[in-house]
């Protein structure tokens, strides 16, 4: 189309949409499914006590007066969405508290005895660090003094795409064989079909 003499613009522009959830509800029984690192004094842990859902959920690390204890998780977002998770926290009301940072900016902070609730926050599109953090001031114990998270729903990260690749392209004879090298990435299962009349020694 050209308008007013102006020739054809065309403009495109990439997106994605995640399929499904891209879930860490800590059922693996550790920190092994997504680059999770931990900071402060004392490593979180997978705790199998009353977790919100499934068998596991992941707790701030035992800590004394004045210590911390840290979780992160490092991700290339790929569009504007959401991190959405379900956290609990017993410690001493208003001077012990589980804190939630986007990119070390509080986003929110709970004390006292708390039960599962669900929190969501908004997230741009972009690297972006995500912090869980269990701090103590400097007296009184109360409760478990620790807080947990479970059934993370994090937004399309690049990390977390499904990728396929069926290998080299090639140009064969008629009547002759190619064997091709396939791929899956972060895929629960795959099963390759042909639009012609290929066929798979194995196409799972």
């Amino acid at each position: 189309i050209s308008i007013n003499g102006i020739p054809n613009i065309s403009i495109g522009k990439e997106i994605y949409l995640s399929v499904g959830l891209i879930v860490e509800d800590f059922e693996s029984g550790d920190f092994s499914k997504f680059p999770w690192y931990f900071g402060g004094d004392a490593d979180w842990t997978i705790d199998d006590e009353n977790p919100y859902e499934g068998n596991y959920s992941a707790r701030s690390g035992v800590i004394d007066h004045q210590k911390k204890s840290r979780l992160y998780l490092e991700a290339n977002v790929l569009g504007e969405s959401e991190i959405t998770f379900y956290r609990k926290v017993s410690s001493e009301p208003d001077y012990d508290f589980l804190f939630f940072y986007m990119d070390d900016i509080e986003k929110a902070r709970w004390s006292g005895e708390q039960g599962w609730e669900q929190q969501s926050f908004p997230v741009k599109e972009g690297f972006h660090t995500f912090r869980w953090q269990y701090v103590k001031d400097y007296s009184v114990n109360n409760g478990s003094d620790c807080g947990w998270i479970d059934y993370v729903i994090l937004p399309p990260i690049d990390s977390y795409l499904l990728t396929v690749d069926a290998g080299l392209d090639d140009t064969i004879c008629e009547g002759s064989d190619c064997q091709l090298a396939g791929d899956a990435y972060n895929a629960v299962s795959v099963q390759w079909i042909s639009s012609g009349n290929g066929s798979f020694s194995d196409n799972t």
